[in-house]
């Protein structure tokens, strides 16, 4: 058998994929105080990541970030579309508003990337409200 490029540099040819620390498997304990799963993938249409939210033409399509929760999930928790709801995590937390999806596994919440506020003062404290709903916090 002939070396891959990696072999001969040393490496493993074959990916790795590690348990996430913070995940039902790398924590177990964390995972009963958060019990669903966080993933930021999905980009609004109408959004560059960060980009063309202080572009009034284009944000009137999409004004506030959304968050994608399963019908019963949503449901269980007392939340209705259109909700605001908080997004916590061991390290902060947002808000967003709910859009309900009955295509996504039930223990997915599905956040918005990238948002900030360009209608809110710039200066600090302030700071376009960049902490208030980008999934960063």
């Amino acid at each position: 058998m002939r070396p891959t490029v990696l072999q001969a540099l040393g490496h493993d040819p074959l990916p790795k994929y590690p348990i996430p620390p913070e995940g039902p498997q790398g924590d177990p304990q964390l995972v009963k105080q958060y019990p669903c799963t966080l993933t930021d993938g999905r980009s609004s249409l109408f959004y560059n990541h960060a980009e063309w939210r202080q572009v009034e033409s284009v944000c009137i399509h999409r004004p506030e970030p959304i968050v994608c929760l399963h019908l019963q999930s949503a449901r269980s928790e007392g939340t209705a579309e259109g909700d605001w709801i908080w997004i916590e995590t061991k390290r902060g937390r947002i808000r967003q508003k709910v859009q309900l999806f009955d295509r996504l596994d039930r223990s997915i919440v599905d956040a918005e990337h990238g948002w900030w506020y360009p209608e809110m003062p710039g200066p600090e404290p302030s700071l376009y409200k960049i902490f208030e709903s980008t999934i960063n916090m």
